[in-house]
C-alpha cells in the first residue's frame, strides 16, 4: 500500500456483515497486529463479481505473489474456501466477491 504496488483487495461477500462491505467514498484505518496505524485508505470502486469473473487487471492490482490472476485465484480460493467452512457454505466458481479498488490518503503516496 505505501509503496504503491497494492491499489485493490477483494473479500468474501457470504458472512461479509455490513459494517464488513466497503462503501465508496468511505475511509479504512491500516493497522500492525499490535494495533499501531500505519496508513489510511479511501475506497474509490467497489464491484461485486462472481469469483470466476474476476479478471487479471484485477488481481495485478491487488499486489499479491506473483501478481497473476493464476496466484490470485489458488490463494483466494484457498482462502475464501476456510471462510466458506467457517459460515458453513461450499466454495463455488460463482460464489460472489467483493472488489474494492482504493487510493492512499495518508501518508501523502510516495512519488
Amino acid at each position: 500500500m505505501l509503496a504503491g504496488t497494492k491499489t485493490a483487495t477483494a473479500g468474501l461477500v457470504w458472512g461479509a456483515d455490513e459494517a464488513g462491505t466497503p462503501k465508496p467514498g468511505g475511509y479504512s484505518l491500516i493497522t500492525d497486529f499490535a494495533g499501531t496505524p500505519h496508513c489510511v485508505l479511501q475506497t474509490v470502486e467497489v464491484r461485486v463479481l462472481p469469483f470466476d469473473r474476476v479478471d487479471a487487471a484485477f488481481a495485478r492490482d491487488e499486489g499479491e505473489g506473483d501478481r497473476s490472476l493464476a496466484f490470485w485465484r489458488e490463494a483466494h480460493w484457498d482462502y475464501f474456501g476456510r471462510r466458506c467452512a467457517e459460515i458453513g457454505r461450499e466454495p463455488a466458481l460463482d460464489m460472489p466477491v467483493f472488489c474494492e479498488r482504493f487510493r492512499l490518503v495518508h501518508p501523502a503516496p510516495r512519488r
